[in-house]
């Protein structure tokens, strides 16, 4: 009785019935602040390492090969994001899908002051929001750890005593979501009178040389301690 031998070779089948293909996926609208978009490209069946070209507008940029799946690559760059090459390890695959990156411009934060320079007898100011743009939130922070204020022109005080200056910025949001800071100084100055009414305030502890030293002469740069822990220098001149 003859046999008969049956061989049969197994050709191996990609995912049972499921085709090689890369898709390339994803739709999203960015600031030009920096913000990033993200673009995903996904592997279906295969074996790694995974090889592709993706084409922006048409361009194709640099290939990339990779064990990751799905890729995600980060972009900042407006588009339409496409599939150009596809292969896994073994077999040249289809390609599918694409992805739309929208950038969109950001508002320009500025804003203006009654006054950038103001004396310790009156140090009220307003601020005043010229930003461009299309602006649904504020957010001001005055520089003197006081609470933040979220109107568009709001008023402010700062404290009298000591002189300084301090640095104003603002924070503005549009409709699409961006936003955009400005930054600016105000600057809180004393004045003759502004010294001799702050002066009235305190008491008068010693007056000392520049060396630290008590001293009643008059001849000399002099330093005048308060019990409030203040000290001026004051030249007599005789």
């Amino acid at each position: 009785m003859k046999k008969l031998l049956l061989i049969l070779l197994c050709l191996p089948m990609i995912g049972f019935g499921q085709q090689l293909t890369a898709f390339i996926s994803g739709s999203a609208s960015i600031c030009d602040d920096g913000s990033t978009a993200d673009v995903e490209v996904s592997f279906v069946s295969g074996q790694p390492p995974y090889t592709f070209v993706y084409a922006i507008n048409g361009i194709n940029q640099t290939s990339i090969t990779t064990n990751v799946n799905p890729y995600t690559i980060p972009t900042q760059q407006e588009g339409i994001y496409t599939l150009t090459y596809f292969s896994d390890a073994d077999t040249i695959g289809n390609i599918n899908g694409s992805a739309i990156v929208t950038v969109l411009a950001s508002p320009i934060a500025l804003f203006t002051s009654s006054s950038d320079t103001l004396s310790v007898l009156y140090t009220s100011v307003q601020l005043i929001d010229i930003s461009t743009g299309n602006i649904v939130a504020w957010n001001w922070d005055f520089g003197d750890n006081s609470s933040n204020d979220y109107t568009p022109n709001p008023y402010h005080t700062y404290p009298q005593w000591p002189p300084t200056v301090y640095q104003v910025s603002l924070i503005v949001l549009d409709n699409m979501g961006c936003s955009d800071t400005a930054s600016s100084t105000i600057t809180v100055v004393e004045s003759a009178t502004s010294i001799q009414e702050h002066s009235t305030n305190k008491e008068l502890l010693k007056v000392t040389d520049l060396l630290g030293r008590e001293t009643k002469q008059t001849n000399q740069p002099l330093f005048y301690i308060y019990d409030d822990g203040t000290a001026e220098k004051r030249i007599v001149i005789e």
